[in-house]
């Protein structure tokens, strides 16, 4: 499998993040590790949870009753009118052989009459390729992701 790594996490609406970005950064020919460190409730768990759900469309990190939880960011769904909705946004930017990746996954949140969060059934994910000849989006972007992320 050819190597690859993330680079860049870009989070809008997610969670507890309005619009955050975490840069990863690498040095060429060491082994690199990254550390998220930080308080209890500031996110790093969600960081996780983000690239699942950005790459899988599940947060297998959440348990069972964590479905009632807004994927919105609760002060973003708070300040919308009913019915009005914002779209909720994760996108990662992997460095391959092939150069830059980015897969990114989107759906809208919806505040409903009773102020609580309702889903599109449906997200959209996207995959574009980064090249010196400009971007590319690459159609099934679930295969690009089996590919560099094999199930399992």
């Amino acid at each position: 499998m050819p190597s690859f790594s993330i680079s860049k996490i870009t989070l809008k609406n997610y969670r507890q993040f309005v619009d955050a970005t975490v840069n990863l950064k690498y040095s060429e020919g060491k082994k690199n590790i990254a550390i998220i460190e930080g308080d209890n409730g500031l996110g790093k768990s969600n960081i996780f949870n983000a690239i699942n759900w950005c790459l899988f469309a599940n947060e297998a990190h959440l348990g069972k009753n964590s479905e009632a939880m807004p994927l919105c960011n609760t002060s973003v769904l708070k300040a919308l009118k009913t019915n009005a909705y914002a779209d909720v946004r994760v996108e990662i930017l992997f460095d391959t052989p092939n150069g830059k990746l980015e897969i990114s996954r989107t759906i809208k949140a919806y505040k409903n009459s009773a102020g609580q969060e309702h889903r599109d059934a449906n997200s959209t994910l996207i995959a574009s390729r980064y090249t010196a000849k400009g971007n590319k989006e690459i159609p099934n972007p679930e295969d690009t992701i089996s590919r560099i992320l094999p199930p399992n």
